[in-house]
């Protein structure tokens, strides 16, 4: 189909005045069907951009929620396991504080134990000195035939009934021996020449009228009221000490090299006390007469006082 014809005509009127210019109607269609189509592609167009910038801006929020949603579930969950799991290491705690707790008391009771036994359980030392004292007392016991043994181990002769013990009392050989004699008792005198040791107590009347003999040990004599008539004898002790009341010892004491210490009472120790020979003496004559003082006769003329001996003087202590 040829138009250009019909276009020339046209343009030609137009420039005659005869014709307006008026779009042709096919020609409008065509533009106005253009146009719509263009509008209808630019709404759709439009509106698919819309949709996805609404979908784009939808899903940052979805996958926010989604994110919150599983922190939550998240936290939710370990908040539970935590809490779950806290008894659990609560009790572990309180089991691992009991079992320390057992611990302890197990070592306590070992730790006490130990000390009880160690408590109960003899020393060496005191095992030994059992055996000792064990094999003293049975000496004793195999050798005082005429006393009885002490715990110590010593010979106790016991003589206070008035009268009794007529014969000589004899101590036992190497034991410590204590005897005791009453009125009129121990006539015959005491001998501790054999003795380890000697304790001998004349306490009646007329008891111990013989000499009294210690040994080579201590000797320690006590002489009552009228007793001890024939005297003591320390002359082979190394420590004698006799104590002479009123009117005993009537034929004095005779000590050794040993130390010497005699007090005499009224009216005792008439013969005196022979301790020239002792390292120290002490003679206290208590009447300082001169029955007592002197008869006396000390170690050194230093050593003389007015009432017998001092191993307290200048030169009169030898023993040191």
């Amino acid at each position: 189909m040829r138009v250009w014809p019909v276009v020339v005509v046209w343009l030609a009127l137009s420039a005659c005045g005869r014709l307006s210019f008026e779009p042709l109607p096919g020609i409008d269609a065509g533009r106005d069907a253009t146009d719509k189509d263009a509008a209808e592609r630019d709404a759709e167009v439009a509106d698919t951009g819309t949709r996805d910038a609404m979908r784009m801006d939808a899903a940052p929020d979805a996958l926010s929620d989604a994110l919150v949603a599983d922190t939550g579930e998240s936290a939710d969950a370990t908040s539970v396991d935590a809490a779950d799991a806290a008894p659990t290491d609560a009790a572990t705690q309180d089991a691992d504080i009991d079992a320390a707790r057992s611990d302890a008391s197990t070592n306590d009771g070992a730790v006490g134990t130990d000390a009880a036994l160690m408590d109960a359980a003899p020393t060496d030392a005191s095992a030994s000195d059992a055996e000792v004292d064990g094999s003293i007392l049975q000496a004793c016991q195999l050798a005082c035939t005429n006393g009885t043994c002490d715990g110590n181990g010593v010979c106790v002769i016991d003589c206070s009934v008035t009268n009794s013990c007529t014969n000589a009392v004899i101590c036992p050989s190497n034991l410590p021996c204590r005897v005791t004699c009453g009125a009129r008792s121990c006539r015959a005198g005491v001998d501790c020449g054999a003795a380890s040791a000697c304790d001998v107590t004349c306490t009646g009347t007329k008891s111990c009228a013989s000499v009294i003999q210690c040994g080579a040990g201590a000797c320690n004599v006590q002489c009552g009221a009228d007793t001890c008539g024939a005297g003591v004898d320390c002359s082979m002790s190394n420590a004698c000490a006799v104590d002479c009341v009123g009117n005993s010892c009537a034929s004095g004491v005779t000590c050794g090299t040993g130390t010497c210490d005699v007090s005499c009472g009224i009216g005792a120790c008439n013969s005196g006390v022979q301790c020239g020979s002792a390292c120290r003496c002490d003679v206290t004559c208590l009447d300082m007469s001169m029955a007592c003082v002197g008869q006396t006769e000390c170690p050194d003329m230093a050593c003389e006082t007015s009432s017998g001996c001092s191993g307290s003087a200048p030169g009169c202590d030898m023993c040191l």
